[in-house]
């Protein structure tokens, strides 16, 4: 949906504005929230986070895929993507700073550094093809499908921590 979120605001507005309004509310909430979330994530239970952080994320891509499917005209479709992505970048920052931190639960702290380096790795090597792969399927799959794709995803990832 990072990648894809923005290629919906154009075909909608056709403007680059908008395209790096939705760009930077994807990423400014790592930049701003960074280190208070982190702070605050080191206060509370993990799991908990990571639970709520993908109910979030899929209540949000849920909403979206039903704004998205319905057709709404284009101004409330854009302010739908707005609002979704600002509670979704906020609630990525929770969520990536927790992913970190729980890593130390599974592994010596020996190994934490290698496995750290593993995760992100992994990370980097799906930021690297998942644009490609949602590129693809944003031009044969209905925009509405992809985001309840994307919502059932969060809500399968919240499975086996609960």
């Amino acid at each position: 949906m990072t990648f894809v979120l923005p290629l919906i605001v154009l075909d909608l507005t056709g403007s680059g504005i908008h395209l790096s309004i939705i760009s930077s509310f994807e990423t400014l909430p790592f930049l701003l929230l960074g280190l208070p979330f982190g702070a605050i994530v080191d206060r509370c239970d993990v799991r908990k986070v990571l639970i709520r952080s993908d109910a979030i994320r899929f209540g949000g891509y849920a909403l979206l895929a039903a704004v998205l499917s319905a057709r709404s005209n284009a101004t409330v479709t854009l302010i739908a993507i707005y609002l979704v992505t600002l509670v979704i970048g906020c609630t990525n920052v929770f969520s990536s700073v927790s992913e970190i931190t729980f890593i130390s639960y599974f592994v010596s702290k020996s190994d934490y550094s290698k496995m750290n380096s593993i995760v992100y790795g992994i990370q980097y090597t799906a930021g690297l093809l998942i644009p490609l792969a949602g590129g693809a399927l944003y031009s044969v799959v209905p925009m509405g499908l992809l985001a309840l794709i994307c919502a059932v995803c969060f809500l399968l990832s919240a499975g086996p921590f609960s």
